[in-house]
């Protein structure tokens, strides 16, 4: 099993997940909502967003739009006076005497007692450790990060347990594993000499074999040095600072395959939840959902969409509508993409005003034409037959196709 990493983006086609990042725009507001309100239930979030994270009061603020809806009364807290991430512990608030056990992940060892001076390596140790003290008890962390193979269960054994960093000390709990020093990684030659090439091999993919780390599934995210990592999309972007339109291409309405689905009759089992309502909005006002049938894209086979009589207005959400592919060559407008399989690569597509989207598997590809033919996949809300669709190859209508990080 190997782990491929892309240090520089080729234009291979397997999805990954897109964030626009613009700038928050408010409203419109609902009618008839007394100010005070939309001050009110603002500053009950910022209390209480307060309490979990300190450390980004600021951020939290902004997000809210305090100052407008506020007008200026809840002033705006400043960087630099912030509580840190990680505050003391405050001593008064623990029962003097309380049995503590010390985990250090750089200097413990699971076979030692779990004392301030001898600390265990893993929290697992460290809760059987507690579990032999009845009543209220502490699991101090030393700095550094703990990577968790499996959640921590807790039940009634752990009652009056607090898990808390050690004074002072930054820890992370981690659900990631970690890629070891040891590991080996190779150069794989580039088949695109449009790209920028490692200067030493003329590589820009790199390849390892991560099968000792016991990793079996495919990778879906990747940090390299606390940082994200993305998979490999054309046209390539960068998803944490990149913003719409760059990555993506846009599409033609002739682009578009035929749908696979027959729109009816619509064979989907129906859910129907009459009761509680939304009496009050013309639109989607009780729970409908279709099981199968025209679902049947879909992994669950479940969707609001694949019902036969849900709400009017919705401007056309029919899972029928959705496309069997996307023939590129004319819109793409350069040579097409050389892919060796088709495994474990998604297209995704949304409309412009990015409020509905589509993400396939693929199951055919035919590069002498630039043809992409779905497999399953498709969502709400966009039609096969809108021209005003955009790409990223990811496939946004933008449309952008990306690579998964995967194994082979």
């Amino acid at each position: 099993m190997r782990l491929f990493f892309e240090i520089y983006v080729l234009p291979i086609f397997i999805i990954n997940f897109f964030f626009l990042l613009t700038p928050a725009k408010y409203g419109p507001d609902p009618a008839n909502v007394p100010s005070g309100f939309m001050c009110a239930w603002r500053e009950l979030s910022y209390n209480y967003s307060n309490t979990l994270r300190p450390d980004v009061a600021d951020l939290v603020y902004d997000a809210l739009d305090l100052d407008h809806y506020c007008n200026g009364s809840i002033p705006r807290p400043q960087p630099a006076s912030l509580s840190t991430l990680y505050p003391l512990i405050d001593e008064a608030a623990f029962v003097k005497g309380t049995p503590q056990f010390y985990v250090d992940v750089v200097n413990g060892h699971d076979s030692y007692p779990g004392t301030a001076d001898k600390p265990v390596q893993t929290i697992e140790q460290a809760l059987s450790l507690s579990r032999k003290v009845a009543g209220a008890k502490q699991i101090l962390l030393k700095a550094g990060t703990f990577y968790l193979t499996n959640p921590l269960q807790l039940d009634t054994q752990d009652s009056f347990l607090t898990i808390t960093n050690f004074p002072g000390d930054e820890v992370w709990l981690s659900g990631a594993t970690p890629v070891s020093k040891d590991i080996t990684w190779a150069p794989v030659h580039s088949v695109d000499k449009t790209q920028p090439s490692n200067s030493n091999t003329g590589s820009t993919i790199w390849v390892a074999d991560v099968s000792s780390l016991g990793i079996k599934d495919l990778v879906l995210a990747l940090r390299v040095n606390g940082q994200r990592a993305w998979p490999a999309r054309y046209p390539n972007a960068n998803p944490e600072t990149d913003i719409f339109p760059i990555g993506y291409l846009p599409s033609n309405k002739t682009d578009w395959l035929p749908p696979k689905i027959a729109p009816k009759p619509n064979p989907a089992t129906e859910v129907v939840v009459a009761s509680p309502n939304r009496t009050w909005d013309s639109q989607f006002n009780q729970y409908l959902g279709g099981i199968g049938g025209t679902c049947a894209v879909y992994d669950p086979p479940f969707s609001y969409w694949c019902t036969s009589n849900f709400s009017v207005g919705c401007g056309g959400c029919f899972t029928w509508n959705i496309p069997g592919g996307l023939n590129f060559s004319k819109s793409l407008g350069k040579k097409p993409p050389q892919l060796s399989n088709v495994e474990d690569i998604v297209l995704g597509a949304w409309r412009f005003a990015h409020w509905a989207n589509w993400q396939f598997l693929l199951e055919e590809y035919y590069p002498e034409n630039t043809t992409f033919v779905f497999g399953k996949g498709g969502f709400q809300g966009i039609h096969a037959h809108t021209p005003s669709l955009s790409l990223s190859l990811s496939l946004c209508t933008c449309v952008c196709v990306s690579s998964l990080f995967s194994y082979m």
